[in-house]
């Protein structure tokens, strides 16, 4: 496929009243626009003492977060890829792995191989009539045990100010060595100024209720320092009051198994998912207690910060995601993998629901949105 076409929403002008903003997002992330999952804050992270890889981030994606964005060769490095998606099976993909899993290559040249691959342009037709380059409005971040690096398309920034985001931020941030022995790197498109310096200042913070011993529990705080900043996707904020739609964490030990894996699906409600995600990580520390962090035996009584209440939207929000398969209900998993990416289908018991509560949204808002053909991408 040398291009992908993306329909204009005003082809769903017909769409009765009665429909909830919740089904009209649903509806517009299986129809419009099915690949462009940009507008995501997310961080990449590796320990040279444990040799564990991991990473965690958050999109308005209504399908997993977590598969959408996570590569890893456990014991070697691990990436995010984001921006406009590239499917698991994608030879940019497979070989970017492979080169990971080899061990040989540095970030940037696995950056310039990938860069090289991607030759196939992405259109957007009536009534924009826009092409870009897909390689201009791709983003990833990846850390290996010696060194960080992060990839912006050129177009990245400037097809979200077309669309309406001109104040939003396309930005990244990474160390080499913090503590002595973790790298990172934190990237963000599409996120209200502030957001990807919160990964930052979250992930090095040394004094939080997540255990500070270990990755997981740094890529929690950086995930957290977001949403208690209120930071986060602009799309989600402005529409539904929350950081974003989905999020996830994921954790690989250097054997290939996994330490760690929760990943926050959208249900349709306006539920905070790093809230959410917070809770599931609270249980597994439990198992997974921190030697002199505090949290022995009182970890399920720590004061939990309320997210904001929802504020009524703007007549017309500037976005909201649009990529992903829909889902009817919320799941959270947290699960051991048998190898590294790959959550254990064995272990079904240890799925978790959340429950789900709508949020009606005034459908003259819908009804509005449709018909000036706002484009809702991820």
């Amino acid at each position: 496929i040398n291009s992908q076409e993306l329909v204009s929403t005003s082809s769903l002008i017909s769409m009765p009243l009665s429909v909830t903003s919740t089904a009209a997002i649903l509806l517009l992330n299986s129809i419009v626009f099915i690949q462009f999952a940009t507008a995501t804050y997310s961080i990449v992270a590796t320990d040279s003492v444990t040799k564990q890889v991991g990473g965690a981030g958050a999109t308005c994606l209504t399908g997993s977060i977590y598969d959408g964005l996570y590569l890893s060769a456990p014991g070697k490095s691990v990436m995010h890829t984001q921006g406009w998606l590239l499917p698991r099976d994608d030879e940019i993909v497979v070989t970017a792995l492979d080169m990971m899993k080899e061990g040989t290559y540095c970030p940037n040249e696995i950056f310039e191989a990938m860069i090289s691959l991607d030759t196939n342009e992405t259109s957007f037709t009536e009534p924009y009539n826009i092409t870009f380059q897909s390689v201009d409005i791709r983003q990833y971040a990846m850390a290996d045990f010696e060194k960080t690096a992060s990839y912006s398309g050129s177009e990245l920034e400037s097809v979200w100010e077309f669309f309406g985001h001109g104040t939003s931020e396309v930005a990244d941030v990474g160390k080499i060595g913090h503590n002595g022995r973790y790298n990172y790197h934190a990237i963000g498109n599409v996120v209200k100024n502030g957001t990807v310096n919160a990964l930052k200042v979250g992930f090095e913070d040394e004094e939080h209720l997540f255990g500070t011993c270990d990755i997981a529990g740094k890529l929690m705080m950086a995930m957290y320092k977001v949403f208690i900043g209120f930071f986060g996707d602009e799309r989600c904020l402005d529409l539904i009051a929350t950081s974003a739609a989905g999020a996830y964490i994921h954790v690989d030990n250097a054997d290939g198994t996994s330490l760690l894996h929760i990943d926050v699906i959208y249900d349709g409600s306006n539920t905070e998912p790093v809230e959410v995600l917070k809770e599931k990580f609270l249980e597994w520390r439990r198992e997974h207690p921190c030697e002199n962090n505090g949290l022995s035996g009182e970890i399920g009584e720590v004061t939990i910060i309320a997210s904001p209440s929802p504020a009524p939207p703007s007549p017309m929000p500037t976005a909201m995601a649009a990529t992903g398969l829909p889902t009817t209900n919320a799941a959270t998993t947290a699960s051991p993998t048998t190898n590294a990416g790959t959550p254990a289908t064995a272990n079904a018991s240890s799925s978790l629901s959340v429950s789900s509560r709508s949020h009606g949204l005034p459908q003259l808002f819908i009804v509005i949105s449709i018909v000036a053909g706002i484009v809702y991408v991820l």
